[in-house]
């Protein structure tokens, strides 16, 4: 979940197939019989609750998001075989409240969450006491995130840059309201600051989800390039955000030129791993428009070629209903959980192996944040 906007925007009109150079990739290996979902042991690497009832929701609850109970994932993942989850964490106001609501849910076994991926400033100056006390209250900690996406001040002008960072004051300093926002990679006074808290990460063998812009992405290489003993997992696919018009625009382009520079300096690093998700995000409308569906699909199959399948994991970004989970907002198409790791799986299928297959649904996810816990 990003909720950068909670505007929804229906886009129907067709995408052209755009590319199809990772169609032979795997070929040699790939899978000779067609695999079906309870073949596979799913690791979902990426799913939120949300309450706006306590306290660490109370930012959410000003931006009117609708609340998402472990009852309500546990109905909408009836009959898929998933045999362990990735709690992220959802722009909580109180981050150690965040996550020790998530464990009384582990406690009382009301899902299958195994690890909790928390929130915490990094640039913050506490940021080092933050750490231990989320490491020592915390038993499923396995990872941080603090969503970072800033390409401009936060408005109409700058889609791409979250509300998550118009929360901060130029110093960033987390003031709980809507602003203009902070580039906590690039900002010469931030940057530093944040490197700082992230390098505390190692000390506590803790991993962290990267959510930024395209623009980010060089910046951050730079950074984890200096601290390989951090694993790092790109969210959503790097997030380039197109257009949806039926065919690339010269804007979309420009886009997609950018994110693959930035996606081919992460790929260099190889302590950095990315989560195949949030896909309507990228394309809109990809779910009920076969030429989108190839589109999106295309994206996918390449970034699987530029990482590895080791060091790529299928997620559905799970809250709330399958249109916001799928596309944060940029279309209405509604799809179900079961639904979208059927269509993931058509992607692959005849271009993998099994073991790889295995590795892109579960293997991945599995050791990426539980490996040595």
């Amino acid at each position: 979940m990003t909720l950068a906007r909670m505007r929804l925007v229906q886009t129907r009109t067709p995408l052209p197939l755009f590319i199809n150079r990772a169609a032979a990739f795997s070929c040699a290996n790939a899978s000779p019989q067609q695999m079906s979902l309870p073949d596979l042991r799913i690791v979902e690497p990426h799913h939120h609750y949300v309450n706006t009832t306590m306290n660490f929701g109370s930012f959410l609850k000003q931006l009117g998001v609708p609340d998402y109970t472990p009852e309500q994932f546990k109905t909408d993942v009836a009959g898929i075989d998933i045999a362990k989850t990735v709690h992220i964490e959802a722009m909580p106001s109180d981050p150690l409240g965040e996550a020790l609501f998530v464990e009384s849910v582990i406690q009382s076994e009301q899902s299958p969450v195994a690890g909790i991926v928390a929130a915490c400033n990094l640039a913050s100056d506490d940021a080092k006491a933050q750490l231990s006390l989320l490491k020592s209250c915390v038993p499923h900690l396995v990872g941080i995130r603090y969503i970072v996406d800033y390409t401009g001040p936060f408005g109409n002008d700058h889609p791409a840059t979250h509300i998550a960072v118009a929360r901060h004051t130029a110093l960033g300093v987390d003031v709980h309201d809507v602003g203009s926002g902070v580039d906590f990679l690039r900002d010469p006074l931030l940057a530093p600051k944040f490197e700082a808290g992230f390098a505390q990460l190692a000390q506590h063998n803790l991993t962290f989800d990267l959510q930024c812009a395209p623009e980010q992405l060089h910046a951050a290489a730079v950074l984890f390039a200096r601290h390989p003993q951090v694993p790092v997992v790109i969210d959503h696919l790097g997030k380039p955000r197109l257009s949806g018009e039926p065919t690339l625009t010269a804007a979309d382009e420009a886009e997609l030129a950018v994110w693959r520079s930035g996606m081919a300096a992460m790929a260099a690093l190889r302590h950095v791993s990315v989560k195949l998700s949030m896909l309507g995000f990228i394309v809109p409308g990809w779910v009920a428009d076969n030429n989108k569906e190839s589109l999106v699909a295309s994206l996918v199959l390449e970034t699987i070629e530029r990482f590895g399948p080791a060091r790529c994991m299928f997620s559905t970004n799970w809250w709330s209903n399958g249109a916001m989970a799928n596309s944060d907002g940029r279309d209405e198409v509604d799809i179900s959980i079961a639904s979208m790791w059927q269509r993931y799986l058509s992607w692959v299928t005849g271009k993998f192996s099994e073991e790889d297959i295995r590795r892109l649904f579960g293997g991945t996810a599995d050791a990426f944040y539980f490996s040595g816990r």
